[in-house]
């Protein structure tokens, strides 16, 4: 009654207080939380407060509460019958926060509720009936994007959010895609998990004062690519393009010595449209090439610079005409296929640490006989995580009986 203004508030009180003290509550002690919601009803039935926000207040409060706690299942329908009265009568001028109240609920239904202390800003936005932000999150090249973010926000929301965006429907291909955390100062990031509040992890890193940024990327690598989609191309391009520069998609048979003058001719393709796709309007010079092209050929390039000059001349020409779009859906489309079958990769991979150093057991093999492998490598987490992503792809695509394709490199030599 505090918070609605029924009551004053106590000496040096603040709502953002009144909030607190009720969540904390309800968090020690779950039987009160039907209480609360009883209580929250009877608020805003026929409020005859002489404090003219005091209903609205009232279901502002309802609906934070409801991206944190469930009620009970006796409860339950009682509560949602009262929801949708209100959210279906377009009299009433609490019916939009009616909406977001079900919203909230089910979203807690799903994902369990909010864990956190939520920010002092998003209760005093709550309280002046700001009920969801504009929160910033980035995608490969720096592009920024921003989506409405509410109380029940949680990471799939915004991944799909995207993936719709690229024009993904596929609900399987939503999982090919995940958001990180990228904290200024930290050496390495995790994607962050599915159901994880996305204010959550905010109010938690402005407490911190951290300088951080919510990055959109593709971490697995099953569905093939589309090209149909100019936001896709960019996304998808943007991602690929540093480590196909560092050389890390670049794959040398052992058999094979030396590169073929076919693979240098495709690889000075793909610079090419690499310059067209950043702009470049004319044809680029000995130092813009160097740029273009994979560190690890650099050699192999410049051993062959008179049959490299003799390829750029010839190939430019096909250049000038495509646009910036089209030349970044070209470069896409060099992409070859690496296949690789995870139903031979069985879960647990288990990441192990022996004097400092981190080491990733993979077990290989079918139910009779198996092998473990253990790889040395600086991200053992990622690698682990990344294969029980495909596995689980893979089993989601056995179950529905559709075959997949498997991790790809830009090119194969």
């Amino acid at each position: 009654m505090r918070y609605m203004g029924d009551l004053s508030l106590r000496l040096h009180q603040k709502e953002v207080e009144c909030v607190y003290t009720i969540l904390v509550i309800c968090h020690h002690h779950p039987a009160l939380r039907d209480e609360l919601y009883c209580q929250l009803m009877k608020q805003t039935t026929n409020n005859k407060s002489l404090h003219q926000d005091s209903s609205i207040r009232g279901w502002r409060l309802l609906a934070f509460v409801a991206a944190f706690f469930r009620c009970s299942d006796s409860l339950m329908p009682y509560l949602m019958k009262y929801l949708e009265t209100a959210a279906q009568d377009n009299r009433r001028i609490e019916q939009e926060t009616a909406q977001i109240c079900i919203k909230n609920l089910k979203q807690t239904i799903k994902y369990g509720g909010r864990r956190n202390v939520p920010s002092e800003n998003e209760v005093q936005n709550i309280t002046e009936g700001k009920l969801s932000k504009q929160q910033a999150y980035f995608l490969p090249g720096g592009i920024q994007i921003s989506f409405l973010t509410s109380s029940s926000t949680v990471v799939e929301d915004i991944i799909k959010s995207i993936c719709q965006k690229m024009g993904i429907e596929n609900e399987a291909e939503f999982r090919e895609f995940s958001l990180y955390c990228i904290v200024e100062g930290d050496q390495y990031t995790m994607p962050l998990e599915k159901d994880e509040y996305v204010l959550d992890l905010v109010a938690e890193l402005e407490k911190n004062e951290n300088i951080y940024y919510l990055v959109f990327c593709r971490s697995v690598w099953n569905f093939q690519l589309r090209l149909d989609s100019e936001l896709y191309i960019d996304i998808i391009f943007h991602q690929i393009v540093p480590d196909y520069l560092e050389g890390y998609l670049l794959v040398q048979p052992s058999y094979q010595i030396k590169m073929t003058q076919e693979t240098l001719e495709e690889l000075i393709r793909i610079a090419l449209l690499l310059h067209r796709a950043s702009g470049g309007e004319d044809i680029p010079n000995e130092t813009e090439m160097l740029s273009l092209l994979p560190k690890t050929i650099l050699g192999t390039y410049n051993e062959n610079s008179k049959t490299s000059i003799k390829y750029i001349s010839q190939l430019w020409d096909d250049m000038i005409p495509l646009t910036t779009t089209e030349a970044k859906a070209q470069c896409l489309g060099k992409e070859m296929l690496w296949r690789f079958s995870f139903s031979a990769v069985h879960a647990p991979c288990n990441v192990v640490e022996l004097h400092g150093t981190t080491y990733a057991d993979v077990i290989f093999g079918d139910e009779t006989i198996q092998k473990t492998i253990r790889l040395q490598v600086d991200h053992a987490h990622e690698v682990t995580r990344l294969i029980k992503q495909y596995e689980a792809i893979q089993k989601q695509s056995e179950t529905n009986n559709t075959s997949m394709d498997y991790p790809a490199v830009m090119i194969k030599i």
